[in-house]
């Protein structure tokens, strides 16, 4: 018994009258199922209709020959204007020319390799929205030749949800900006592709004064007024985080330059100079800029090594006050690790 079968057992439930036993017939094209009795296949029918999993098949040709009522409601159809028509109708049509060249090798005989594996693809809706869904196939051939069939999920909550952890997992969740952890990810992938890049480092002076003296809520008020105005300051391409507390860094790609590099941070020594207006207090705060000058030269030799210095350009802080006073400290590669 097929999906197909169903579909003309499903007609027969809903044409006959109240009390009228089921009697065989034979299906739509003609042959008879002798393998299940019809009683049997009305209550199966029945049950593709009331389960929330949305069921369709199709025939050899790709024309839809069963829709349940789940799968009705999932793609917006109703019931006549699936029935018969091509099921590239809920296939986004970016994806039906790989749908075509795999329906017709399965259609040929050829093994599914994605027969009774689920797998994550997109469908589209009758208003043309796509979302994506879950996917199970199956295949089979009978007295009407081959058919196939699937049972469709739409996992778009759980998408969601994960494009949710995915954000906790990667973005500071006061300000916004990237998180330590994908700030590193960042600097990774500069380092292994070979592209100039330069970093700076920040702290902001006198953030503890501001929460001991205005409370918590403006401290955090004034994080995220600094997550706003720091990526304005910036060449468009430059990544910025927060790595916690006070503490923000920069990556500024395509920047191998120094000069260039400590330029930048001159700028944004000079946007700081202008006060914060956070929670009806007027906040004049400074800022301490670090840029580790050998970066370049070390994201060059070794990358791990180019990652430590990173991290150690954060313990430096007569860096920053060097670069506050204008004079620019030359650091080399930091070195490997202590055995």
């Amino acid at each position: 018994m097929t999906l197909n079968d169903l579909e003309f057992e499903r007609h027969n439930v809903e044409t006959r009258g109240p009390g009228v036993s089921p009697v065989p017939q034979s299906s739509s094209s003609g042959s008879a199922n002798p393998d299940v009795p019809r009683a049997d296949a009305a209550v199966a029918a029945k049950f593709a209709d009331a389960t929330a999993l949305s069921l369709i098949s199709v025939d050899e040709h790709g024309t839809i020959r069963f829709v349940n009522r789940a799968a009705m409601g999932l793609l917006g159809y109703r019931r006549e204007e699936m029935i018969g028509h091509p099921v590239e109708m809920i296939i986004p049509e970016r994806l039906r020319s790989a749908h075509a060249q795999g329906f017709s090798r399965a259609m040929s005989g050829a093994k599914l390799n994605l027969g009774g594996r689920t797998v994550e693809v997109y469908a589209c809706r009758k208003d043309g929205s796509e979302f994506p869904i879950a996917l199970t196939l199956c295949a089979w051939r009978d007295g009407d030749g081959m058919g196939a069939g699937a049972v469709i999920q739409d996992i778009s909550e759980r998408r969601e949800r994960e494009r949710r952890l995915l954000r906790l997992a990667s973005q500071d969740t006061l300000t916004g900006l990237h998180n330590r952890i994908r700030f590193t990810e960042i600097v990774e992938a500069e380092l292994s592709a070979g592209r100039p890049a330069s970093v700076i480092m920040l702290d902001i002076d006198g953030f503890e004064d501001v929460n001991d003296t205005h409370g918590h809520a403006v401290g955090d008020s004034l994080l995220q007024a600094i997550a706003v105005r720091l990526p304005h300051l910036l060449p468009p391409k430059s990544e910025v985080a927060r790595f916690g507390g006070d503490e923000f860094a920069v990556l500024l790609a395509d920047v191998g330059d120094p000069a260039i590099a400590s330029a930048e941070a001159d700028a944004v020594l000079e946007a700081f100079k202008r006060p914060f207006e956070v929670g009806g207090q007027v906040l004049d705060i400074g800022v301490s800029v670090g840029v580790p000058d050998a970066w370049n030269e070390c994201a060059r030799i070794d990358r791990q090594r180019g990652l430590r210095a990173v991290s150690r350009a954060r313990l430096r802080r007569q860096v920053d006050e060097d670069l506050r006073s204008g004079h620019e400290e030359r650091t080399g590669c930091a070195p490997g690790p202590q055995g």
